[in-house]
């Protein structure tokens, strides 16, 4: 599963695969509770699902899976639970620790992370920490409120709640799954 994918993407990739259809990956990544899912960020994802399109968007961590082909619902919710746990991985306790020192959950984090990785997708890491940068300054500023980034304008859920030249802030929830540089990069902002 690359970096920069939404849900929709990747469930195109696990269609393909036979490890679920795109419909049963969609409808699980909506259906979230703790004894599906064993996480230590569960009771945030509930209570963050308000005005999202989907609830897993942005915390299915991108990486290389092993998976079985099952084609069906049970297949769907063992990707996602394989990805859960590697995001509950590689989000650290000290970057959890980060984000509340910033002001922000972690929702707020892999929704900023998901922007800079489709602003900034194939630069390093020095460079995210300056897009990065730009970003926290606008969140920060009175008179500069709106982040106003291109990509933000196509999620492909054509809807206002996202689109960064409307609204005011982070969205809702994030619009894909971020690299760890991305998600690093919004934690540590470039200080110049």
């Amino acid at each position: 599963i690359p970096e920069g994918l939404n849900i929709d993407e990747i469930a195109e990739i696990l269609a393909e695969k036979k490890v679920c259809t795109e419909e049963q990956f969609k409808a699980a990544v909506n259906e979230v509770s703790a004894s599906k899912y064993n996480v230590s960020f569960i009771n945030e994802l509930k209570t963050q699902s308000d005005g999202v399109h989907y609830i897993l968007e942005g915390f299915l961590f991108p990486d290389t899976y092993e998976l079985y082909a099952t084609n069906d619902k049970a297949g769907a919710e063992q990707a996602i639970k394989k990805m859960l746990q590697n995001m509950d991985k590689k989000f650290t306790p000290e970057m959890r620790q980060r984000a509340k020192q910033l002001g922000y959950s972690m929702n707020d984090i892999l929704t900023l992370s998901s922007i800079i990785e489709m602003e900034a997708s194939v630069a390093d890491y020095s460079d995210k920490q300056k897009v990065s940068a730009v970003f926290h300054n606008r969140l920060n500023s009175k008179d500069y409120p709106k982040l106003q980034s291109n990509p933000t304008r196509d999620y492909p859920y054509n809807t206002e709640r996202y689109d960064t030249y409307k609204i005011v802030g982070l969205a809702p929830g994030a619009y894909c799954s971020s690299s760890i540089d991305s998600i690093k990069a919004a934690l540590y902002p470039d200080e110049t």
